[in-house]
């Protein structure tokens, strides 16, 4: 059985251990938010520019379907 003064200095423990762990998270949330505002930026200016995809693939002169890929 754990004697009753372990009882702070494993709290403190684990305290100090899931501070440390959420204090480690922050430069890859700030990438993370990095990334999103640059996909944001990318899909404003998509939109912009009426952007509306690819052209359509021309169609084989034997098959009438469109080239495989």
């Amino acid at each position: 059985m754990v004697r009753a003064h372990a009882y702070p200095e494993l709290a403190a423990i684990s305290s100090l251990s899931l501070m440390t762990i959420a204090l480690l998270q922050i430069p890859g949330a700030v990438k993370d938010h990095r990334y999103n505002l640059c996909i944001d930026e990318q899909m404003t200016l998509r939109h912009a520019s009426n952007f509306e995809g690819p052209p359509p693939r021309r169609a084989s002169p034997e098959t009438g379907r469109p080239w495989p890929s």
